[in-house]
């Protein structure tokens, strides 16, 4: 099959899980991606048009995409037209990745969701407010706004939840949907050298909250998501949790998610077979109608993607086989997403993955720091 997105190598190691064989198509054809699977890098300048003359040559074989790629609806609806398409078309996401759209649909489930204002507005001195990129992911993009600035094109402005980020993993087939997992945003931004909101890692507690499972709002959404909007397959929902403990949906994600990862830590789980299912009418993966979370595991899962807080250069002669085999030796972790050794990295840019597991929510911070001290004194060029 065919994988493109930001970044494939976490949807890629499902499929292969599952038996498949991805040729795959990202912005960083990292050192791992590259030998398991057949691998092009595609430059951010180029993104993501300069794959089709790539796709002429694979004719019949089935495409997926994942993060980012939703914001390109116009790629999408070419590719659909060309190959087997196993994915959410855009004809269907389009209207709940509009901020002003989903608003609407959600106050009719009764759902909150942060008040909004368009391009052109004028940023209120209070409360506080964030300027979006209306095509945005993982929080790229996002900045403050400034109080009687004006809302900038192609921005929208929302208000800020102060609170938690939270996610949750959805499955939808035609019989309903179910719970996969349910995953808390890391807030230890500046160990993590990651911005003040981008995305910089997920912790599954190993289940669900027992008392985040009967919270309607979950299952609402969920059930509107499969059987009025139509979404078929992973699907993910990003909201924020305010002091109160009051829900704030702040998007839905039609397709594989970064998140989801960690709920195919779980021995033989692979999401990315259950989601060919569900586009293939194969019942071994269509959900059944649960209304109620799936708990695959039991252990504490984090992933944590480790930021560049300064430009440098990869160590040229680094050894990723050795480094990664110490690492996990020393502090039971694996490294994924490795750059080529020599490599420069940009200030700002991601450097790696960490997956860490067996560590709580309260001591993550102590647990990760000694790792990525040693990390970045291992990776720097000398």
């Amino acid at each position: 099959m065919i994988l493109a997105g930001a970044s494939c190598r976490a949807l890629a190691r499902s499929f292969i899980q599952a038996g498949f064989e991805p040729i795959c198509f990202d912005l960083f054809s990292d050192f791992d991606l590259a030998n398991q699977a057949c691998t092009t890098q595609v430059h951010l300048a180029e993104w993501p048009w300069a794959i089709l003359p790539h796709l002429k040559t694979l004719v019949g074989i089935p495409f997926v995409y994942t993060g980012g790629l939703e914001n390109h609806a116009a790629f999408l609806r070419h590719v659909s037209q060309s190959h087997p398409f196993w994915g959410n078309h855009p004809d269907l996401y389009e209207p709940i990745r509009d901020p002003f759209i989903l608003k609407q649909m959600l106050e009719t489930l009764g759902l909150a969701f942060p008040d909004i204002l368009p391009a052109g507005s004028l940023i209120p001195e209070t409360p506080t407010w964030l300027l979006k990129p209306l095509k945005g992911s993982g929080g790229l993009g996002i900045r403050s706004a400034k109080p009687l600035s004006i809302v900038p094109d192609s921005h929208y402005a929302q208000r800020q939840i102060v609170g938690s980020d939270n996610s949750v993993s959805l499955m939808i087939g035609e019989n309903g949907y179910e719970v996969l997992l349910w995953a808390k945003g890391l807030e230890c931004r500046d160990l993590l050298g990651g911005s003040e909101f981008g995305y910089v890692g997920s912790h599954w507690t190993g289940g669900n909250p027992p008392l985040l499972l009967g919270q309607v709002p979950v299952l609402a959404l969920a059930e509107f998501l499969s059987r009025t909007v139509g979404l078929r397959g992973l699907v993910g929902i990003d909201f924020r949790v305010d002091s109160q403990g009051k829900w704030h949906v702040l998007e839905v994600n039609p397709r594989y998610t970064a998140s989801m990862e960690l709920g195919e830590t779980v021995p033989d789980q692979s999401y990315g077979k259950r989601h060919w299912a569900c586009f293939q009418g194969r019942g071994g993966g269509e959900p059944e109608w649960k209304g109620q979370a799936t708990i695959t595991g039991k252990c504490p899962m984090t992933k944590a993607i480790l930021y560049a807080k300064d430009q440098f250069t990869l160590n040229p002669c680094l050894s990723w086989s050795t480094v990664t085999r110490t690492f996990e030796s020393m502090y039971n972790i694996e490294l994924f997403d490795l750059p080529w050794p020599g490599t420069k990295v940009v200030k700002g840019a991601p450097i790696l993955t960490i997956m860490e597991k067996g560590t709580r929510w309260l001591d993550l911070e102590t647990r990760l720091r000694p790792i990525i001290a040693d990390l970045i004194n291992t990776l720097e060029q000398p």
